[in-house]
């Protein structure tokens, strides 16, 4: 059986585009995202997973501010502090 290059192509065109319910129920998806291809559906929760992990590094390694602290915490750094 001989197909031509476009027909081969449309095939592969046809066989990417495919959406299975695998990535469907995803939190990361929203609105009418689950009718996307798997591909797409793959990219857009591992960029949302993603985002999340670095808020969290963000959110963690954040530092408080003396003047969002409570008074006894800031006595106490302010005794830290002037010994040095």
């Amino acid at each position: 059986m001989k197909i031509t290059k476009r027909q081969l192509r449309r095939i592969i065109r046809e066989e990417v585009a495919k959406s299975t319910k695998k990535y469907d129920d995803d939190s990361a998806l929203k609105g009418d995202q689950d009718d996307l291809h798997d591909a797409l559906q793959k990219a857009i929760i591992d960029k949302t997973v993603e985002d999340r992990e670095e808020a969290e590094d963000k959110k963690k390694n954040e530092g408080m501010s003396p003047d969002n602290m409570p008074d006894a915490w800031r006595q106490i750094l302010g005794n830290c502090l002037k010994g040095k």
